[in-house]
């Protein structure tokens, strides 16, 4: 995590950007939560033939959302006193229409948020990968020059390719994720509990079950990648080496004992590539599985309190989109976890060689004085 850390320094000079890049990933997401909440209006424009009652409760004390504050509460009828008094207004083709307008409008502005999203997130890795390839190249020049009789060419170069570009994602992109999709994950949490306490709570069964798995598959996840990204290094080493000293390859005739080598080092990659996918592969359908046995808990256990007149059946599918909805932010996250891993594991070899001592000054400038302690003689 301290590599993490130091990597986030080099997001530290465009918080400028950031901070806009954050305030358009909060709008965007509210609005997403707000089209979720579209679909409640629409199965009442739908299922009901008369103006609908503003202040209507539906359902009963069983299935009410979570009690809140007397403050709150007066807030939040009164704006939805407001809502239903503008939505469900005037005959039934008419509050269709008005809803599919707003919900056009909802979408296209919530389109050129993304579009932004996208952009900034983009632009900000490049701009924090600029930054670090400048400094590890820079540094690598103030190195003194053991560093280099003693380190693979290819090493060096990977670190400066490979490993710096694992790093695009986990600068920016995860940030912005946690923080678009946590949010989401939030508003629809929130329509769940405003909905139904008790169907609530099939929901943070799965979520902490969902989490610790996730977070179990990841420690694996990463030490597999930080040996795939070993093997990619040796690789490009090898690569170097046979591909600079041909020459001496071909006067000794070696050439298929460099063919075995690079085998060697390409079947070990191989293995440690495949191994790390595998593990990465295992986290979204351990998530979905859990994500689709707790819809299919919610549909049993709600469908029936419909059955029994305990709940309204627009309110159940709303509950049962929010949760549909809620898994899609929650696998975003969990995701999440693979490119973290990976990128901490290159950002470990990267600021491995921003620690490495650099060539005193005085000695990268000639300014040391040389020192003989014998006399120095021509002959013949």
């Amino acid at each position: 995590m301290s590599a993490y850390l130091r990597l986030l320094k080099y997001v530290l000079p465009f918080w400028r950007k950031m901070a806009i890049l954050f305030v358009v990933v909060t709008i965007f997401a509210s609005l997403s939560g707000l089209s979720l909440a579209m679909v409640h209006p629409f199965l009442k424009i739908v299922l009901y033939d008369k103006p609908v009652e503003v202040g209507r409760d539906d359902g009963n004390d069983i299935t009410r959302g979570i009690a809140l504050p007397a403050g709150i509460e007066k807030l939040k009828t009164n704006a939805q006193d407001w809502f239903e008094g503008k939505m469900y207004a005037g005959e039934r083709r008419e509050r269709l229409l008005r809803f599919c307008v707003i919900l056009i409008f909802l979408f296209f502005v919530k389109n050129i948020l993304g579009f932004m999203d996208i952009f900034l997130t983009e632009y900000l890795e490049q701009k924090v990968l600029f930054s670090l390839r400048r400094d590890v190249y820079g540094h690598l020049q103030n190195l003194p020059i053991t560093f280099f009789e003693r380190e693979k060419t290819g090493h060096i170069i990977s670190r400066m390719t490979n490993d710096v570009t694992m790093l695009r994602g986990i600068a920016i992109g995860v940030p912005a994720s946690v923080v678009r999709n946590g949010l989401m994950m939030v508003i629809g949490l929130g329509v769940v509990l405003a909905v139904s306490w008790k169907l609530s709570l099939l929901t943070f069964v799965v979520i902490p079950t969902n989490m610790i798995l996730i977070n179990l598959i990841g420690k694996r996840l990463e030490k597999r990648s930080f040996r795939a990204q070993e093997g990619m290094a040796d690789m490009t080493a090898l690569l170097e080496e046979s591909i600079t000293g041909v020459r001496v390859v071909k006067a000794f005739n070696m050439g298929e004992y460099e063919k075995g080598r690079f085998n060697k080092f390409n079947l070990s990659y191989l293995k440690q590539f495949v191994k790390m996918k595998l593990w990465g592969a295992v986290t979204s359908p351990t998530s979905e599985l859990l994500g689709t046995t707790a819809i299919v808990a919610i549909l049993w256990y709600g469908g029936n309190l419909v059955l029994t007149g305990a709940i309204s059946p627009e309110n159940l599918m709303l509950f049962v989109a929010a949760m549909i909805w809620v898994i899609a932010p929650v696998k975003a996250i969990s995701k999440l976890n693979n490119p973290v891993r990976e990128g901490v594991a290159s950002a470990h070899r990267v600021f491995e060689l921003l620690d490495l001592p650099a060539e005193p000054l005085e000695a990268s400038r000639g300014k040391r004085r040389a020192v003989f302690e014998e006399s120095i003689c021509f002959e013949d």
